[in-house]
């Protein structure tokens, strides 16, 4: 997966003197080749649109991206941080419908809740991506009041569910919603990758939560070594512990079905 449509200064490109948003189709299919020819690859499975841009129109940016799904070169189109009549403008101009929308939506940030966002993923079907699920960092800082008492929620919670930490339980909050958002751990390094695995002896619900106990015979998921855990929405992480804090939103604004290691989802 690769995105495209943000172009900034750098030592490759001095001519740029700002950073700009680009959707045009030209400039989108010119993007893409170049990505593949640096992946060494003649085939992508999913490409977004990293921005919504203003000044292009929608059925330019989808010209771009049928000429790559015709042309073989991308398996999937999707965006990134676009609205909800943004993606409705786009998706109702391209050949194959969007495969996905990657936004911003952590417990700092849970305005996707709200704004219809989510709401338009479960109603098409499609798994939205999450990115910046730890809010750059923001939900570990004990200098963040929110953080605070996200981390004091968490210490009562992880009594519940021995040895969750609170980057566990924000990542499955995330994908409690019935949309179920794919979080997109923004590191390299192995540890941090096996970090968010769930606890020993904890199920994810999917739908509203989790909780110690064993699941109902319809639950349909995976058991796990060491136990299980099914949800109760009052065993959640309360917005409540965060929601002061939030940044003011922005504008109101085929991705295959995967999950965390040792989570399986209905």
């Amino acid at each position: 997966m690769t995105k495209a449509g943000i172009y900034v200064p750098c030592s490759y490109h001095p001519e740029r003197r700002t950073a700009q948003y680009d959707a045009t189709g030209a400039r989108l299919v010119k993007s893409l080749e170049k990505s593949l020819r640096l992946l060494g690859t003649d085939r992508l499975e999913l490409f977004l649109v990293h921005r919504p841009d203003w000044l292009t129109r929608a059925d330019d940016t989808a010209a771009g991206l049928n000429q790559l799904v015709r042309a073989g070169k991308i398996r999937a189109a999707g965006v990134s941080n676009y609205s909800v009549p943004q993606f409705d403008l786009l998706n109702a101009q391209v050949e194959q419908p969007l495969a996905t929308n990657q936004i911003e939506f952590h417990l700092l940030r849970p305005d996707p809740i709200d704004d219809g966002t989510l709401h338009q993923c479960e109603k098409l079907g499609l798994l939205p991506m999450a990115w910046s699920p730890l809010a750059g960092g923001r939900l570990l800082d004990p200098q963040q009041p929110a953080a605070q008492r996200l981390a004091a929620a968490a210490k009562t919670m992880s009594a519940r569910y021995p040895g969750a930490t609170l980057e566990q339980l924000a990542y499955a909050w995330i994908m409690a919603h019935p949309s179920r958002p794919l979080p997109i751990i923004g590191t390299n390094q192995l540890a941090r990758l096996r970090r968010p695995r769930r606890p020993r002896g904890s199920r994810w619900n999917g739908k509203t939560g989790m909780r110690c106990g064993k699941p109902p015979k319809a639950a349909r998921f995976r058991k796990p070594a060491g136990g299980t855990l099914v949800a109760t929405e009052s065993d959640t992480i309360p917005l409540s512990a965060a929601r002061t804090d939030c940044r003011p939103s922005p504008s109101r604004s085929w991705i295959r079905r995967s999950a965390p290691p040792n989570c399986t989802f209905r």
